[in-house]
């Protein structure tokens, strides 16, 4: 029987700089959401291939990874566009990011011991030295505070399934996140999080998560149904991390 070397010597089994496909659909993610690109926005494959300086096979595999996010659609004949987030959209990801956050609580509870909980303290962290003009940080820090929760309960389809969304829940987060006037607000909030998990309340926990999402996503409807502005969005200056900030 063939090695697995052996079997990997075929020229049809070469890997083709796959990062490059990942690299083009980092940067197009980023303009949605900025919104820079809006819903039903055109993406043609040759203009960003040659925007971007690759191929159209590598801007054509970087619209696919875009598509699993849920942030490009295609019709069946192959024309891509920015996809559009309804009101429905918005209901359905936060059903699927309570239950699954829920289900990695009750993992937990299952334990005699916590695991470490350094990665959410680092997040909290981050909020909590978070000024009002520091949003893509305040994004970034509540994005990593509920993935460390679900890597938490230490089960690798969990996992996934909550990577599978995580394309779409930044989009929802770019205007939930930013729909809250004082980022301290969010720091009390995952605060109390945190404080439950650690002293192992975790009925409280899902009770002050359930709070927690279901006025994330009434913020985001109020966006979409106009009543109230979403600000422009803030870019990211280069410097220093935020997280490296201390007030």
């Amino acid at each position: 029987m063939p090695s697995p070397t052996e079997l990997l010597t075929g020229d049809d089994l070469k890997l083709r700089r796959a990062s490059t496909a990942e690299q083009a659909a980092d940067v197009i993610r980023t303009l949605i959401l900025r919104r820079e690109l809006e819903a039903d926005a055109p993406l043609r494959e040759t203009e960003l291939a040659a925007a971007l300086g690759v191929s159209r096979n590598t801007m054509r595999e970087a619209l696919r990874l875009l598509t699993r996010e849920g942030l490009v659609s295609q019709d069946h004949h192959k024309v891509a566009t920015v996809a559009p987030l309804t009101v429905a959209d918005v209901g359905d990801i936060f059903t699927c990011r309570l239950l699954i956050e829920k289900g990695a609580a009750d993992l937990l509870a299952k334990r005699d011991d916590l695991p470490p909980l350094d990665a959410m303290h680092e997040s909290l962290d981050v909020l909590g030295h978070a000024g009002e003009s520091d949003w893509q940080y305040v994004i970034d820090a509540d994005r990593d505070f509920h993935t460390s929760l679900v890597a938490l309960a230490g089960s690798p389809r969990l996992n996934t399934a909550y990577a599978h969304l995580e394309g779409e829940m930044r989009r929802c987060m770019a205007a939930t996140t930013r729909a809250h006037h004082d980022p301290a607000e969010l720091f009390h909030s995952h605060t109390e999080l945190l404080t439950n998990i650690e002293a192992r309340r975790f009925d409280r926990f899902k009770e002050v998560l359930g709070q927690h999402l279901g006025a994330a996503e009434q913020n985001i409807v109020r966006v979409m149904q106009g009543e109230e502005d979403l600000p422009p969005t803030p870019k990211r200056e280069p410097g220093p991390d935020r997280r490296d900030r201390r007030a």
